[in-house]
C-alpha cells in the first residue's frame, strides 16, 4: 500500500491456481481515502477484481483527506415565548411567537416587533421551539413542507452552502446581575455570546458535516450544552 490503509483479498489464500479471480478491497484508515490502484491493476474501482494468470503485483494508493472547513453565517431562533422578570417595581414582560436573528458577531440582538416597557429586569427566559400550526411564518427556513423547525443555522461547509434545521426544544435562562435596564424606545436587549461553530464539532474536535443525518444528534447536544452555560449569572 501507499499511504495509510490496508487491502483485503477474497478468496484469502497464500497462492492461487491460474485463472482464479481475486477480489481486492481497499480499506482507507481514518482521515484517508482510497485514490487508485497501481501495478497490475489500474483504475479507482473499489472493490476490484483481478484474474491470476501469472505473478501479480498490486498497490493500493491512499491519500490524506483535506481538513474540513465550516463557517457560520446566520443563526435564527423561533421564540415560542420570551419572558423578562421585572425588578424594582417593574412588571414582568412577556412576548411570544417571533423569529430572533442572533448576531454572530456578539452584538446585542434586537427586539423590534414589540415595545419592551422601560424599567429594570432581573432575569430572561427564552423558550426556543417549533412554531405551532396556527402560527404564520414568513421565513421559509423554518418550514419545509409539513415540517417546522425551532432553530436554523445557515453557513458554508467545505465551500458549499448548508442549512441546518433543528426540531428540538431549547431553553436559555439568564439571571441579570446587576439588573438589566431597558430605556424608553430601546430595541437592543442583550448579546448572546456563543461560539456557534463549536456546535458543529465532534467529541474529538473534528468538524461535523451539518448535512449528514448521523451528526444531527451530536449537533443538537452541542447546542443544548452551549445554552446551559447561560444558567449562571450574566
Amino acid at each position: 500500500t501507499e499511504g495509510q490503509g490496508s487491502v483485503t483479498k477474497s478468496p484469502d489464500q497464500d497462492s492461487y491456481t491460474d485463472g482464479t479471480q481475486v477480489t481486492l478491497t481497499a480499506n482507507p484508515a481514518s482521515g484517508w481515502s482510497f485514490k487508485q490502484w497501481q501495478g497490475d491493476l489500474s483504475g479507482s474501482t473499489n472493490p476490484a477484481a483481478i484474474t491470476v494468470d501469472q505473478d501479480k503485483s498490486v498497490t493500493a494508493v491512499f491519500e490524506e483527506d483535506e481538513a474540513a472547513t465550516l463557517a457560520v453565517g446566520e443563526v435564527k431562533f423561533f421564540i415560542k415565548e420570551m419572558e423578562l422578570g421585572g425588578a424594582r417595581q417593574t412588571r414582568d414582560f412577556k412576548t411570544e411567537n417571533f423569529i430572533l436573528n442572533v448576531p454572530i458577531d456578539g452584538t446585542p440582538f434586537q427586539i423590534t416587533h414589540v415595545q419592551i416597557p422601560a424599567g429594570f429586569y432581573d432575569e430572561m427566559e427564552l423558550d426556543i421551539a417549533k412554531p405551532g400550526n396556527s402560527v404564520t411564518i414568513d421565513d421559509p427556513d423554518f418550514m419545509d413542507g409539513s415540517n417546522r423547525y425551532s432553530l436554523v443555522v445557515n453557513g458554508v461547509f467545505n465551500g458549499v452552502n448548508f442549512t441546518f434545521q433543528s426540531v428540538e426544544d431549547f431553553q436559555i435562562d439568564i439571571d441579570f446581575r446587576p439588573h438589566l435596564e431597558i430605556r424608553s424606545g430601546q430595541t437592543a436587549v442583550i448579546a448572546i455570546t456563543i461560539d456557534f461553530e463549536e456546535w458543529f464539532k465532534g467529541e474529538d474536535g473534528e468538524i461535523l458535516d451539518p448535512g449528514d443525518l448521523r451528526n444531527k444528534e451530536q449537533i443538537n447536544k452541542n447546542i443544548e450544552d452551549s445554552f446551559s452555560d447561560f444558567e449562571d449569572d450574566f
